[in-house]
């Protein structure tokens, strides 16, 4: 869809065989690449945000991530709304629940941990935390979507 000549003949042929006119599936075509590009850049700014953003609160502790979630949501004080909110924007961005709506897995945290980076889980049956390096993780992610 990003070559011309191919969006064009993709837009001549759905146009014919819908049966409409060409300008309508050129703007719903042109709709759909504006919304992949803001897909993609959403991703990249996840991915930048688990390389480089600290967890939200000092935790001199060297639980893993999950862990420290769990706990932070154990001992806060519902009364401090800013950092309330500071764990939540954390979460939507480190916690692969909050990336997979609608599917139901306990959840998994990726992201910094002093310098190094991993993915953990912590729940009452089950804990666990792998340190990684992120760019060969996101790499071989890559290589399993081909």
């Amino acid at each position: 869809m990003y070559s011309s000549r191919q969006r064009q003949g993709y837009i001549n042929a759905a146009a014919v065989e819908l049966g409409c006119d060409v300008s309508v599936i050129k703007r719903e075509a042109g709709r759909i690449l504006l919304m992949l590009e803001q897909k993609q850049d959403d991703a990249q700014r996840q991915i930048k945000a688990i390389r480089k953003a600290d967890f939200p609160i000092v935790n001199l502790t060297q639980d893993s991530l999950a862990k420290k979630v769990h706990c932070f949501y154990e001992s806060v004080d519902v009364d401090d709304d800013d950092l309330i909110d500071a764990m939540f924007d954390y979460r939507t961005s480190h916690c692969l629940r909050f990336a997979c709506r609608g599917v139901d897995f306990p959840e998994i945290y990726i992201g910094k941990l002093g310098s190094e980076h991993e993915i953990s889980l912590f729940t009452k049956n089950e804990t666990w935390q792998y340190f990684l390096i992120l760019m060969i993780f996101f790499w071989q992610i890559e290589m399993l979507k081909k």
